[in-house]
């Protein structure tokens, strides 16, 4: 089961299996990965989402 990067709840799925939110690409090259954003939390950070994302994500 999926969970949101920023808030930790678990994702819900449509009918179709399909996740009801967001998947933001972190990093770069070989050691970039996906993480998946509920849909609460993207409209709260709106167009902030991605750096938001990075820096919970990402080590410092």
């Amino acid at each position: 089961m999926e969970k949101c990067a920023l808030c930790g709840e678990k994702l819900e799925k449509t009918f179709l299996e399909k996740v009801v939110g967001t998947s933001v690409k972190v990093g770069s090259g070989p050691k970039s990965k996906i993480v998946w954003v509920c849909r609460k939390c993207q409209k709260e950070n709106g167009n902030l989402l991605v750096e938001k994302v990075k820096e919970k994500v990402l080590p410092a």
